[in-house]
């Protein structure tokens, strides 16, 4: 139970409290009638939180999760989301400039307008694709200075929203090659983790989010438990990247995931703007731009040449 505490951030008490009200998630049992969770139940635990925070009743989230039917939260009016399709517009390459729409959707959530900065969400994902969206101007909207206290507050919780709806609608259950995105210890953008997590869902990977700032302990249990093709790890501050640089050191000489080869992918801007800290990590660097990070993820998969590996089998 703690494992599961750790990756979905409910309490005990709260999961068992779903579980004897509401008959879910509904976990196995051992030989010694403990509970045990599996992955399933650990991703729908994380689904239901997510739509409760959009607004649906605790039946509504259950009931969309039993359906699979993974849209928007409901709300109402033009506070609505309009989700595109997994299968949405083609990358359009990278403009290299900040979306000229970022200081609009900032002034309107600074003046607790969420009305409008949906309405404005809306418009650009009807001429953009959600990955163009995503990095031109939900990272930099975040990237961007606020007012602080409460307004900067619900700033981020508008964001935390939008984007795990976008995640729910992007089918992460289902895909091809399996990845694992969790953030470092010390980690705490975990909007930037999620738009990685969306892109990856989008072009046809399975992807299993489990936060950021998770202790590594937690994540070699998820690794052995999953065995994934690769997992995305991101630091966001000199110190994680540290971290992640001395586990991946443990992970190459003690091997505590049995089993597990899987390609280490790296995420976070401190890897550009401190570059001893990128050749310190041996992983492949997946960086925020769409267009460019599929091409490195889908040839470090698939690609002919063999991408970084945390380790290799001898």
């Amino acid at each position: 139970m703690q494992a599961v505490v750790s990756r979905t951030g409910v309490p005990a008490d709260t999961i068992r409290s779903w579980e004897r009200r509401h008959g879910f998630p509904r976990p196995g049992r051992d030989g010694t009638n403990h509970r045990v969770y599996s992955d399933a139940d650990i991703q729908a635990i994380l689904q239901l939180t997510a739509h409760k925070a959009g607004g649906l009743t605790m039946a509504q989230a259950i009931d969309r999760i039993r359906n699979r039917d993974r849209v928007a939260p409901a709300v109402d009016g033009p506070r609505e989301l309009a989700i595109p399709s997994r299968i949405g517009p083609p990358l359009s390459p990278p403009s290299g400039r900040i979306d000229s729409s970022v200081e609009a959707l900032a002034a309107h959530l600074d003046a607790y307008d969420g009305e409008s900065a949906r309405r404005l969400l809306n418009d650009r994902l009807a001429v953009r694709s959600v990955e163009d969206v995503l990095f031109s101007l939900f990272l930099p909207l975040l990237q961007s200075p606020g007012t602080g206290g409460v307004a900067e507050a619900f700033r981020n919780e508008f964001a935390r929203q939008v984007l795990y709806s976008l995640y729910n609608a992007s089918a992460p259950d289902v895909g091809g090659s399996t990845i694992v995105l969790l953030g470092v210890p010390g980690t705490t953008t975990e909007s930037h983790l999620l738009c990685h997590a969306i892109w990856l869902s989008r072009a046809g990977y399975r992807t299993i989010f489990l936060g950021v700032d998770v202790a590594l302990h937690h994540a070699e249990a998820a690794l052995a438990m999953t065995l994934p093709h690769a997992m995305l790890v991101l630091a966001d501050t000199e110190g994680s990247a540290w971290t992640l640089a001395r586990w991946c050191d443990r992970l190459d000489r003690e091997r505590p995931v049995e089993g597990w080869s899987g390609i280490l992918l790296a995420a976070g801007s401190i890897f550009q703007s401190h570059p001893n800290l990128a050749t310190a990590v041996p992983a492949t660097s997946v960086p925020h731009d769409p267009v460019t990070a599929r091409a490195i993820v889908d040839h470090a998969l698939h690609g002919a040449v063999p991408a970084p590996h945390v380790w290799r089998e001898r």
